[in-house]
């Protein structure tokens, strides 16, 4: 609901009034002068409310689409300063503001459990409206929110407490109020404490520039052309139906990679027996190394033997097939392998054999 420039330039005030309920009525503002001789936070009364001022009021409430909330201790004000929530304890139909003899009713109040029930039990038993009012008059000019308290300035149905509502709407009463804007300002800018409104003015300036050209510049960098086509591409993607006979089922995919795996294992298996075979044969594994290549990959036994040396011993004998003369004992094959390792003639080594027997 738009404002006029004197209801911007409105002073706010809180006041609080015990609450009185009537067949589900209750009373926002008593009739006539109150005020707040106990003192307030800020700014002063007294105001007055009579019927021509209640009716200004009810008629500018009965614009509003949205209901007027009831909340605790003003939390609603104060949730930019603690960082608290601020639930509503209820909500008041706009439109069923009424002047009576005895002042401002609210006719609809739509209590939430917890606020009635602490009502009922007297745990809460004032009211203290938000309301912009006139500086010179003192006449309340439009009603903002409604909250429960317990912290009354005055006793009695006339019992007000006024306090200047921090809302940035309100017109400051101090030079606090606007110390307090620029340096929000500036913190949200990144601009110095102790930059002046002018400085301010040309920040914001320029952020409002940069945003209204953002999709300009976007466009010429191309990027704006990239995103509508991948914007396109995605919704064509979605939109398009998949082809059966492109896909095939989980099941019938699952057997295929076992049957693939299955005959991997069995052409490794059948490579490595003859791999091991041969190299068991020319002695680039010894019979001892058998289970140890068995188990390695057949990457590493391919590497392995791919550098591996046979053994002559293995692949033939010194004496052409021959015991040699001499010596009723031949050399098995593993002895033979030593021989070569070692550096020794087969004489040598059964000449040791023969010591060391």
């Amino acid at each position: 609901m738009a404002k006029t420039k004197s209801q911007a330039a409105s002073p706010v005030a809180v006041c609080t009034v015990a609450l009185q309920q009537v067949d589900g009525a209750i009373q926002i503002f008593p009739a006539g002068t109150f005020d707040a001789p106990r003192g307030a936070l800020a700014g002063a009364g007294p105001w007055t409310l009579n019927d021509q001022a209640a009716a200004a009021l009810i008629a500018l409430a009965a614009q509003r689409i949205n209901p007027l909330v009831v909340d605790y201790e003003h939390q609603t004000l104060l949730a930019a300063q603690n960082g608290q929530p601020a639930p509503a304890a209820g909500w008041i139909a706009a439109a069923s503001l009424e002047w009576r003899a005895d002042g401002l009713w609210a006719t609809t109040c739509e209590w939430t459990e917890r606020a009635a029930a602490m009502i009922a039990a007297g745990e809460y038993r004032y009211l203290s409206p938000v309301f912009r009012y006139d500086r010179t008059t003192g006449a309340p000019l439009e009603l903002l929110i409604v909250a429960l308290t317990n912290n009354p300035a005055i006793d009695g149905m006339a019992a007000v407490a006024a306090a200047t509502a921090a809302l940035s709407t309100s017109t400051p009463e101090t030079a606090m109020d606007a110390d307090d804007l620029m340096q929000a300002l500036c913190y949200l800018l990144n601009l110095p404490l102790t930059s002046t409104k002018q400085e301010v003015l040309a920040q914001i300036d320029k952020m409002k520039a940069i945003i209204a050209n953002a999709p300009a510049e976007a466009a010429a960098s191309g990027l704006l052309g990239v995103f509508n086509a991948q914007s396109a591409e995605i919704a064509a993607l979605k939109s398009a139906s998949p082809d059966p006979a492109k896909y095939v089922p989980m099941e019938q995919h699952a057997q295929v990679q076992n049957e693939l795996a299955a005959l991997t294992a069995k052409v490794e298996g059948g490579e490595r027996d003859r791999l091991m075979t041969a190299a068991l044969s020319d002695g680039r594994i010894l019979a001892a190394q058998e289970a140890y290549w068995r188990a390695q990959p057949l990457a590493a036994l391919t590497a392995y033997l791919d550098v591996a040396q046979p053994i002559a011993a293995l692949t033939g004998t010194q004496t052409g097939g021959k015991p040699p003369e001499g010596k009723a004992d031949a050399l098995s094959a593993d002895q033979l392998a030593i021989c070569s390792q070692l550096g020794i003639s087969a004489e040598d080594y059964q000449a040791t054999l023969a010591a060391q027997a």
